[in-house]
């Protein structure tokens, strides 16, 4: 399930509908009126949160809330998806599977094809390959998408030798009886949500002009468990997205060095990488990007990056709650500090403007 954890989370985008409630009975005059009730919940709403811990990774808070949703309602197949999967991400296997099984009936294919994907990682995880292969191949057969492959996902290590799952890959591969006819192309899954953004402008104004630089992104909250995962080493050679939702930009009208390095003026795509205990800032060429139609959330996937620096890092006992990106201005003109903090994390790279 792992390796399609940024699909299965956009999945849970739910169409979500409030039961009207029954007239309340009249009330003897003489009778105290009893105490109020909070009004319930929009359902829209609790599901919009679930997905923002799922997006943070707050898995045991999010499962109280799914929960609560598919006791109201078991007809709430989105809310039995992320209750299903924020219970696998916490290794509640046998608590998710019926979750991901009320999930897969759901009558929208994006939300179906990967719930019956998930139940096929829990089987396999719970040793059980026949199972596992039966929901695996109902998600091939309603298109499940996502750019990770079947044969790269941990929890589906126990198939990789079973015959069964290799024919299973060649068919979702396009590949069986007739290899030369392309597997038609599944339906396109339409997520539409509104988010916060932020920026950073710095701007130097001069008599030929002004030289300016912006950041944007959308930010991260801060968990202890990232720290705990920096620590044990589990981030080293990994690469990620910088920032949540659409891609963190670095927009820059004029050439810079950036912790030494040049990196030419334009638009960049921006992600984050961890080797050797050394954390880098990495700009990607936007340009191909959008011709690959390629998202940060699959950031492992990525081509090389146009440009890499090296962010200093230090640790504090100050922990920053959401991640936040500034550009820094310096003590001499045309120079400033690209500064990053993050939980007790502050990476910084020194930005060099000035024209030799």
């Amino acid at each position: 399930m792992k390796a399609l954890r940024e699909l299965l989370i956009l999945t849970t985008t739910a169409v979500l509908f409030v039961h009207p409630l029954c007239a309340a009975k009249a009330q003897d005059p003489a009778t105290p009126p009893p105490t109020a009730k909070p009004a319930a919940q929009d359902p829209r709403a609790v599901m919009a949160k679930i997905q923002r811990m799922l997006e943070n990774e707050q898995f045991a808070e999010a499962e109280p809330l799914a929960k609560a949703l598919v006791e109201a309602d078991p007809g709430l197949f989105d809310a039995w998806f992320a209750l299903g999967y924020a219970l696998h991400a916490q290794g509640k296997i046998d608590e998710a599977l019926p979750a991901h099984l009320e999930a897969a009936k759901s009558p929208a294919r994006a939300t179906a094809s990967v719930a019956h994907y998930n139940a096929g990682c829990a089987y396999a995880l719970k040793g059980d390959k026949d199972k596992a292969i039966e929901q695996l191949t109902l998600a091939v057969d309603k298109k499940v998408n996502g750019q990770a492959g079947f044969d790269k996902d941990p929890d589906l290590a126990s198939l990789v030798s079973d015959p069964r799952f290799v024919a299973l890959l060649e068919k979702r591969r396009g590949g069986g009886a007739n290899p030369n006819k392309a597997e038609a192309a599944p339906e396109p899954q339409t997520i539409a949500y509104t988010s916060d953004r932020r920026g950073s402008r710095i701007v130097w104004f001069g008599a030929t002009g002004a030289a300016q630089m912006h950041l944007d992104w959308s930010p991260v909250t801060w968990q202890d468990a990232f720290a705990k995962a920096y620590d044990s080493g589990e981030f080293d050679g990994r690469r990620w997205r910088f920032g949540k939702d659409f891609w963190t930009t670095f927009d820059t009208n004029v050439p810079v060095r950036i912790g030494g390095v040049a990196v030419p003026a334009g638009a960049w795509f921006l992600t984050l990488s961890r080797r050797e205990g050394k954390v880098f800032a990495q700009f990607n060429d936007p340009a191909k990007m959008r011709a690959a139609k390629l998202d940060a959330f699959i950031a492992d996937q990525l081509p090389a990056p146009a440009h890499e620096v090296e962010l200093k890092v230090e640790r504090s006992d100050a922990t920053t709650s959401a991640l936040t990106l500034e550009l820094v201005a310096g003590a001499a003109a045309m120079t400033a500090t690209f500064d990053v903090k993050f939980g007790p994390f502050h990476l910084t790279a020194p930005i060099d403007a000035r024209t030799e």
